[in-house]
């Protein structure tokens, strides 16, 4: 059960509730756009696409490897 604010509990400080800050109100100020320039987003873009191809590259090598281990196995017994 979800405890219950009630004010006139103990411990209970409503004063905190107003002081917080959205991150809608936060990212509404600065667009993505204007962070990098088009340059560095090429290069991040193109530093992650190397990252995850290379990754999901040998994940698929120890998969083909895997398989390959599982049916000879199979057949030695």
């Amino acid at each position: 059960m979800a405890p219950e604010l009630d004010p006139e509990k103990k411990g209970y400080d409503g004063a905190h509730l107003e002081d917080v800050t959205t991150s809608e109100s936060i990212t509404s100020d600065i667009s993505i756009d204007e962070v990098y320039s088009p340059l560095e987003q090429k290069r991040i873009i193109h530093r992650v696409d190397r990252r995850l191809v290379s990754t999901c590259g040998v994940m698929y090598c120890i998969s083909l490897m895997d398989r390959t281990n599982l049916a000879a196995a199979a057949i030695a017994g």
